[in-house]
């Protein structure tokens, strides 16, 4: 079994800000989804106008976007048929990690679907 979506969103925000006494967490993330084809999978593009988030943080954003498609928000099934769209990455010099952006990537991954019309598809593909 598999999930997919049913229609676009647009402009996901996650921002991920975390303040304690001994330090701080950031990352900033906006995110469009979209519905593929049936059997075309999934897709991560990066459609970012300003690359000034270095790469780590970006790689780590799509490890945390892998995470949440493993499990989708119907029945826990692998999400597919869905093209994610890194829209806009905002960093921190000091207080971003590589840990906070694949926080951020999962998180606004799992939002974004959520209110795509998910559902699940009887079989892969479909």
């Amino acid at each position: 079994m598999r999930e997919t979506i049913g229609r676009e969103v647009r402009g996901e925000r996650y921002r991920y800000a975390v303040a304690t006494a001994c330090n701080s967490r950031f990352a900033d993330v906006v995110i469009d989804v979209e519905p593929l084809a049936p059997g075309s999978g999934t897709e991560l593009a990066d459609a970012r106008e300003d690359r000034s988030c270095p790469v780590r943080y970006v790689a780590a954003f799509a490890d945390g976007v892998a995470e949440a498609l493993a499990s989708g928000p119907v029945a826990g099934h692998p999400v597919t048929d869905v093209r994610v769209l890194l829209r806009s990455a905002r960093h921190h010099e000091v207080d971003s990690s590589e840990r906070g952006f694949r926080l951020a990537g999962a998180a606004v991954v799992a939002k974004a679907i959520a209110k795509a019309a998910p559902v699940v598809a009887d079989r892969p593909g479909v």
